[in-house]
C-alpha cells in the first residue's frame, strides 16, 4: 500500500501472508489494491493484473473469491490507534500555524474524521475527552509536549520527531527511556540494533522462539548480545513492556539474528543458530529479512532520538551505513563498494569479495578480471557492475567514518 510508482503489469502469486498462528487470507480489498499498483491513471493508458493459480480448483476459487467480488466496506481502524500517536500528529499537522492547539481545539480536528463519524452513525458516540486528557497528560510527563501560551499545547524536540518519524509514539517513549539509561558512548551499532527490538513495530513482526526453553535459549541469547559489545542495561530492558515472558527472548533473538545477517553469516549458519534450542523454525531467510528490513526502518528515528537524548552526539551519520548493511545482510568492508553496485550483486558475492580482501579501491583496481570473474560466480556482467562502481566510487564524496570497532562487530 502507498506505492505509486509507473507499472504495466501486476502479477501476484499467493494471496496468504504470513501470520502468528499460520497463514492469513489477503481481503478482497487488499487484492483489488494489489492490483491497482499497475496502469495508474496520469502514468500509464491500461494496466494488467495476473493472479497465478497452480491447479483448476486454486483457478475457480480465486475467481470467486477475489476476482469477481467487490472489495469489503470501509471500516476506520482511526479510533483503535493510541491516541497519543493521534494528538502528536494533529500536532505536527495543524499546530505550526497556530502556535500550538489546545485541548477543545485538538478534539475538535479528531471529531472531524472519519472514524468518529462511522461511530456517530452506529449511535455509538464521538470522541473520549477524558481519555484524551490522559493522554495529553502521559505526552507531557514524557516531555513530548508542553504548554504554553492561553493553554495551548505544543511540541517538544521530541514530540516533532515522534509525529514525523514514522513509529509509534509508544516506540519513542519506550527508546528515550532506554536511552536515558545509557551512556552517549554505549549507543554503538549493535545497540541501535537492539533497541529497534523493543519497538511496537518489531513486537509486530513474528520470529519463531521456544517458549518452553525458560533458562537456556533467554540466558543465550543475553550472553550474545553482551559479545556484541551491548550493555548489561540495554539487555535487561529488553525486558519492559512486554506481554508474555517468552517476548523478551523473543527481542534478544531478533537483535542476535541482524547482528548475524550484517556480520555476512552464511544463511545455513544463521538457520542453525536459531533452531539450537528447538521450536517451530521452518526455515530462516523470511524471518530473518523481515526484521532485518524493519530494524532498517525504524533505526534512523533512533538515532535522531539518541541525539536529542544526548545532546552533542553524533549517531545519525553512521545510519546510511548500518541501513545498507541491514538491507543487503553484508559486512562492513564491503559498504563502501555497495553503495556503487547496491542489488546488482548478492550477498554471497559481497562475501567472497570480504574473504578476498578485495573492498577497497586500490585492491579492485589490482585485481584482474579473471580473479574477479572466479570471485562473483563466473558472471561476466557481474565484472562489468564492480568495474563500473569503481568509476563512480572514485569520483564520489568520500563516506562517513564507520563507527568505533567493537568486540565481536566488525565496522
Amino acid at each position: 500500500m502507498g506505492v505509486n510508482t509507473p507499472a504495466s503489469a501486476v502479477v501476484i502469486v499467493g494471496l496468504e501472508h504470513p501470520g502468528r498462528n499460520g497463514p492469513v487470507p489477503y481481503s478482497v480489498a487488499e487484492y483489488k489494491n494489489l492490483c491497482g499498483r499497475a496502469g495508474r491513471l496520469g502514468y500509464a493508458e491500461r494496466g494488467a493484473s495476473y493472479l497465478v493459480a497452480t491447479s483448476p480448483n486454486e483457478e475457480h476459487h480465486y475467481w470467486r473469491r477475489y476476482v469477481s467480488q467487490p472489495p469489503e466496506n470501509l471500516a476506520s481502524r482511526f479510533l483503535s490507534a493510541d491516541p497519543r500517536t493521534l494528538i502528536i500528529r494533529v500536532l505536527v499537522a495543524a499546530g505550526r500555524a497556530a502556535g500550538g492547539l489546545t485541548s477543545d481545539e485538538i478534539v475538535e480536528f479528531l471529531e472531524a474524521s472519519f472514524g468518529v463519524f462511522q461511530t456517530q452513525r452506529a449511535g455509538t458516540g464521538g470522541w473520549d475527552r477524558g481519555g484524551l486528557e490522559r493522554a495529553l497528560n502521559d505526552l507531557a510527563r514524557h516531555r513530548l509536549i508542553e504548554r504554553a501560551e492561553g493553554g495551548r499545547f505544543v511540541l517538544t524536540a521530541l514530540g516533532r520527531l515522534a509525529g514525523e518519524g514514522a513509529v509509534e509514539v509508544e516506540t519513542l517513549l519506550r527508546v528515550v527511556d532506554c536511552l536515558r539509561a545509557l551512556r552517549a558512548d554505549e549507543v554503538t551499532d549493535p545497540a541501535l540494533v537492539a533497541i529497534a527490538q523493543m519497538s511496537v513495530e518489531l513486537d509486530a513482526v513474528y520470529f519463531p522462539v521456544n517458549k518452553r526453553s525458560t533458562q537456556k535459549e533467554p540466558r543465550h541469547w543475553a550472553n550474545e548480545l553482551q559479545g556484541q559489545g551491548i550493555s548489561p542495561s540495554l539487555v535487561a530492558y529488553l525486558g519492559r513492556n512486554i506481554t508474555e515472558a517468552a517476548q523478551e527472548t523473543v527481542r534478544a533473538k531478533k537483535a542476535a539474528a541482524c547482528l548475524y545477517y550484517v556480520a555476512g553469516t552464511s544463511m545455513e549458519h544463521i538457520e542453525r543458530a536459531m533452531a539450537q534450542f528447538g521450536g517451530a523454525f521452518d526455515g530462516v531467510a523470511g524471518p530473518i529479512r523481515n526484521v532485518a528490513s524493519r530494524t532498517c526502518d525504524v533505526v534512523a528515528v533512533i538515532a535522531q532520538a539518541a541525539e536529542i537524548v544526548h545532546a552533542g552526539t553524533d549517531v545519525q551519520q553512521r545510519v546510511p551505513r548500518l541501513q545498507l548493511r541491514l538491507e543487503l545482510g553484508i559486512r562492513g568492508p564491503a559498504v563502501d563498494l555497495a553503495r556503487h553496485t547496491e542489488r546488482h550483486l548478492d550477498r554471497a558475492d559481497y562475501q567472497r569479495l570480504c574473504d578476498a580482501n578485495l573492498t577497497t579501491q586500490d585492491a579492485l583496481d589490482a585485481a584482474s578480471d579473471d580473479s574477479l570473474l572466479q570471485l562473483l560466480s563466473r558472471d561476466a556482467s557481474k565484472v562489468r557492475v564492480v568495474r563500473d562502481a569503481l568509476d563512480r566510487w572514485r569520483t564520489s564524496r568520500p563516506a562517513p567514518e564507520p563507527a568505533p570497532r567493537l568486540p565481536g562487530y566488525e565496522a
